[in-house]
């Protein structure tokens, strides 16, 4: 058991080809998401639809003022694409 481990935890993760494999995997894993880009198109209508019928009408008011002042203010600046 200690020769596999010794392998494992000493060649293994050192090598170039782990190395290589971990980097890759970390790129894939990123999952960046800006706020406009989340909360755009069929991403907002879905969560509107989810959120909406649970809430009081007064609450919906202001996630809707919310969300319209958050879409005017990233409208007004230059997108980072």
């Amino acid at each position: 058991m200690g020769h596999v481990l010794s392998f494992h935890y000493g060649k293994f993760y050192r090598s170039h080809r782990y190395i290589r494999w971990a980097k890759c995997q970390k790129l894939r894993s990123r999952r960046c998401k800006f706020g406009p880009r989340i909360f755009s198109g069929l991403r907002q209508q879905e969560l509107l639809s989810r959120l909406l019928p649970h809430m009081a009408e007064e609450c919906q008011n202001t996630l809707l003022e919310a969300l319209f002042t958050f879409f005017q203010a990233h409208q007004e600046r230059p997108s980072r694409s």
